[in-house]
């Protein structure tokens, strides 16, 4: 009697173990399957939000057709010192760069709750061409290439003679390939992006998080999030309190499209460093 008692005790470790493991799950049932509705938001822009039971998920994503007539990256730019740029809220920087979405891109140093205050980018950024922070070999990065399609990689494959046009820093990489990856348990607010196989559509997501209507996502639900989206390579950028997406209003304004949840208050947004923006014509 000892011996199959022990088997089953060994086998429930196992799957415990499997369950809380950081690699790929083909198919693995983070969230349920998504009905992506695509509204257009700006040229060559769609947008579509969603409202998830379970988990309690709430969610707004983009899809930018990189291809599309107009449409451009433009990504925060160097302060003048290496690796530093001035503080701003997403909803600022899509209004002073004349963009129609933007969010929130690289970690950063220290955290600021007022604009133009001097931080520092942590990981990869390249603004038009120009290196505002060298890549950190521990983190992801999205890339666009001079001929305007998009990769998702690491940071350390990055070489210092890459033909890189715009670049921002992230963590992680959750999606590869079309398998989901990295940590199931740990749930916060979400800003990621994502791109096709042919890396012409770009897909962003901000996932709210730290409030009784959003519990936040896992790293895993977040790839299959972006999975179900379109995209086949995703990576988380900063996330937290520092999540934003802003999108141009019908009258030029900056609005913000999830809720982000500065010092713990909900709708407050924060300051940050890097930016990715994308520049399109309205309507």
């Amino acid at each position: 009697m000892a011996r199959p008692a022990l088997a089953v005790l060994l086998t429930a470790a196992l799957s415990a173990l499997l369950s809380c493991a950081t690699v790929p799950r083909a198919g693995y049932p983070a969230v349920p399957a998504l009905e992506v509705e695509w509204t257009p938001l700006a040229g060559g822009i769609d947008s579509s939000a969603f409202r998830i039971a379970e988990p309690r998920l709430r969610l707004h994503a983009l899809r930018v057709d990189l291809a599309a007539e107009g449409v451009s990256v433009v990504v925060t730019p160097s302060s003048g010192k290496e690796s530093t740029v001035m503080s701003r809220k997403t909803t600022t920087f899509l209004a002073e760069f004349g963009c129609a979405v933007a969010v929130n891109a690289n970690p950063f140093d220290p955290a600021s709750e007022r604009e133009g205050q001097e931080l520092r980018v942590v990981g990869l950024a390249v603004s038009d061409g120009a290196t505002v922070a060298p890549p950190d070999s521990r983190y992801a990065a999205l890339v666009f290439g001079r001929e305007g399609r998009a990769s998702v990689v690491a940071q350390a494959e990055v070489r210092g003679d890459a033909d890189i046009r715009n670049a921002v820093g992230g963590f992680f990489i959750v999606l590869k390939d079309g398998l989901p990856t990295g940590d199931g348990q740990r749930r916060h607010p979400r800003t990621a992006a994502g791109t096709d196989a042919t890396g012409r559509f770009l897909y962003l997501m901000a996932v709210d998080g730290r409030s009784p209507g959003s519990a936040g996502t896992t790293e895993l639900e977040t790839g299959e999030l972006l999975a179900r989206l379109g995209a086949v390579d995703g990576l988380i950028l900063d996330g937290g309190g520092s999540s934003a997406m802003a999108l141009r209003t019908g009258d030029g304004r900056a609005r913000l499209a999830n809720v982000p949840v500065d010092g713990g208050i909900p709708g407050r947004e924060r300051a940050v460093a890097n930016h990715l923006g994308i520049r399109a014509p309205p309507l």
